[in-house]
């Protein structure tokens, strides 16, 4: 798999950089999401600290076996709980000691560290309801790579991208051991500035953020390692579930449902393809039932709601490196809800439309029948609800509420 990464660096190093990023900005007709998509899940899988790999060549997506991959994969349990247990001692000391209410610290920092801690523990929350649900991780992954592969194979899809999701995939490559490093080089220049744990375990950083005191230069080093593969596991986590078994998956079935559509023009026959979209949409909706959807949304709420109050209330008051730190939260998590979110209606959009022209073209009594039992698809939210057009405001709105509450606490 490694052999895989520095390929990747390799053949961007060569690439003729103005077409490559003509090719970014209006992808050609020929452009498929299913090279973006693996390159990522390689880099993710690389961790163990999923359900899954691929195989050795790359052509199989296998279930964890072996001491090597289960070690990985303890290892990077181990982190996580770590991690949220010693945020979580930091937390319970500070109510002990002084109340909820009246600590020290500004207002931003206890929100910063606050984040920090959620974004942790609903991770942690995550790998493991995932590590529980792992034969449907294996089959989302596995079946959005096939069905793509045949689209393209037999049934000739062309473009069919959707640029934005495009810009996204192409960013997160730039950009995906960047994290890594920055959270690591910060660790080991200021070991005792959050997320590192330095801020919480060492006794040179109770005096405050900027001023590390006596900590030696091994301390740093072996904080800036702990730290580096802390976020890279939180990389791992955000790339695979949001891509890997959500956005993916979703794309497919959208794609799936239109080239069903176009074939069942020549042939009534060719609808029946439509029940391998349905097969997919239960998977979706298996793997991200409850707990799991509810922690996603709460991640991206929680964080859109803590980065937009904190730059309206204390913006004067942040060095520059946390005004940009929540302003890239910002960003990243306004895309989220915009971009990313509103991508999972589309598959319901477009098997309402089948299923409505379908019912409009077909004479055949096994045709008409055969309809009747075709419900639109729908990616659950939870409690009977499901992603729609207008999801994604629903969920901005929600957020802008929130934050005009605070403010007028």
């Amino acid at each position: 798999m490694y052999f895989h990464l520095f390929g990747e660096i390799r053949k961007i190093s060569k690439m003729n950089f103005p077409q490559y990023l003509k090719n970014v900005w209006r992808p050609p007709p020929s452009t498929a999401y299913g090279p973006l998509i693996r390159l990522l899940s390689y880099w993710s899988m690389m961790s163990c600290a999923l359900p899954i790999v691929f195989s050795g060549k790359g052509t199989e997506v296998v279930l964890l076996k072996g001491p090597r991959q289960l070690g990985l994969l303890a290892a990077s349990v181990l982190t996580m709980a770590l991690n949220c247990a010693v945020f979580m001692l930091h937390f319970c000391k500070a109510w002990l000691r002084k109340g909820p209410l009246s600590s020290s610290n500004p207002v931003w920092k206890e929100l910063m560290m606050g984040y920090f801690f959620a974004v942790l523990v609903i991770i942690f929350g995550c790998q493991i309801v995932s590590l529980w649900r792992k034969t449907e991780c294996k089959f989302l992954v596995k079946t959005a790579f096939e069905m793509e592969t045949f689209c393209r194979e037999v049934w000739g899809a062309s473009n069919y991208t959707i640029k934005y999701l495009v810009w996204f995939c192409e960013l997160v490559k730039m950009t995906y051991f960047s994290v890594t490093i920055a959270v690591s080089g910060l660790a080991v220049v200021r070991p005792c500035t959050p997320p590192s744990l330095g801020s919480i375990l060492l006794e040179d950083c109770q005096a405050g953020w900027e001023r590390p005191g006596g900590i030696s230069f091994t301390q740093k080093i072996l904080l800036g390692l702990f730290e580096g593969y802390t976020w890279y596991l939180m990389t791992v986590f955000c790339v695979f579930f949001h891509g890997g078994v959500l956005i993916y998956p979703s794309e497919m079935m959208r794609l799936w449902v239109i080239l069903v559509e176009r074939q069942a023009e020549k042939s009534p026959q060719k609808m029946k393809a439509y029940r391998v979209a349905q097969v997919v949409q239960n998977v979706i909706n298996s793997f991200w039932r409850k707990p799991l959807m509810s922690l996603l949304l709460l991640s991206i709420m929680t964080a859109e709601i803590m980065s937009m109050y904190i730059l309206s209330t204390s913006f004067n008051q942040l060095t520059l490196p946390i005004r940009v730190f929540f302003l890239v939260v910002w960003v990243d998590f306004f895309f989220d809800i915009h971009v990313l979110i509103k991508c999972l209606s589309l598959s319901h959009l477009c098997s309402e439309l089948f299923v409505k022209n379908m019912k409009g073209r077909t004479r055949s009594a096994w045709g008409k029948r055969f309809i009747r039992s075709c419900s639109s698809l729908r990616i659950s939210l939870g409690g009977g609800n499901f992603f729609d057009g207008v999801t994604s405001l629903v969920i901005w709105q929600f957020c802008v509420d929130r934050v005009i509450n605070l403010l007028l606490v």
